[in-house]
């Protein structure tokens, strides 16, 4: 089978920016858009209280007002999905930070704490709106002299065989849910990660979430209830492969998923 994967143009609101899609065209369609936090990718600096809206260049002040715009911008873009493509998915084909921001200063000092706070920012509306995603970008030959060596650009996650700002995008997530996902979100400064879906009994395969070990360290703690009563769900953790397994056992209904150190 193949797919489609359609761009249009990153932040697009109307028509002539981001595609239609209708009846009559090719099925098997992936509205793939991509979405950037534009004042900090073309000045290079970021600050998690401040960014300015490229559709009106009006600015947002305040950290809890950045968040709720970044997510709702990423809403946007399912909606017009939901609304002119036909209800196809939605893939986040593109988002990233550059990380010779702030004059290249985490080079020097090695402080990427500015980076993760981005980044977290980032993911915490795909998050929201659960979103799947792929950040640009992973660049083999990245170095801090020359960044991707394309574009004048540096986004590469990687750089000089290191992880740059990991603790911004290796993330705990579902991979996958048997049922229904209804919300997740981790929170990073408290090492908490919450999940809930509605299982489906019928579904003999776990549900599969990614909890990288060096996002909670030796004393993990999971829990894993259901709701009205029930008895708590079957699961196994596998520390090399940093997957939790959930498996419904014949239960249908609402669960959650706990996860901290």
């Amino acid at each position: 089978m193949t797919f489609f994967f359609l761009e249009g143009v990153p932040s697009g609101s109307n028509s002539a920016e981001h595609p239609a899609w209708g009846k009559n065209d090719p099925p098997n369609a992936v509205n793939a858009f991509h979405w950037y936090d534009g004042f900090a990718l073309f000045t290079k600096q970021f600050r998690p209280w401040f960014t300015i809206n490229p559709e009106n260049s009006r600015f947002i002040l305040g950290r809890k007002n950045v968040q709720a715009f970044f997510t709702g911008c990423l809403a946007r873009g399912i909606k017009w999905s939901q609304e002119r493509m036909g209800g196809m998915p939605c893939l986040l084909g593109e988002f990233g930070l550059a990380f010779d921001m702030n004059n290249r200063r985490a080079f020097s000092d090695g402080d990427y704490s500015l980076h993760e706070q981005a980044l977290s920012m980032y993911y915490n509306a795909i998050d929201e709106n659960l979103l799947h995603s792929t950040i640009w970008n992973y660049t083999a030959d990245n170095t801090n002299k020359s960044g991707d060596d394309w574009n004048d650009e540096d986004l590469s996650i990687f750089s000089e065989g290191k992880e740059r700002a990991a603790a911004g995008w290796k993330r705990p997530y579902p991979m996958a849910a048997a049922g229904t996902l209804l919300s997740f979100k981790w929170d990073c400064k408290r090492g908490i990660f919450r999940c809930r879906f509605s299982a489906d009994g019928s579904i003999a395969a776990p549900s599969i979430v990614y909890l990288p070990a060096d996002r909670f360290g030796p004393s993990l703690h999971i829990a894993v209830t259901a709701e009205g009563g029930a008895a708590n769900l079957r699961f196994e953790y596998s520390q090399d492969e940093q997957r939790l397994l959930v498996y419904n056992d014949g239960y249908s209904g609402n669960a959650e998923i706990v996860a901290f150190s």
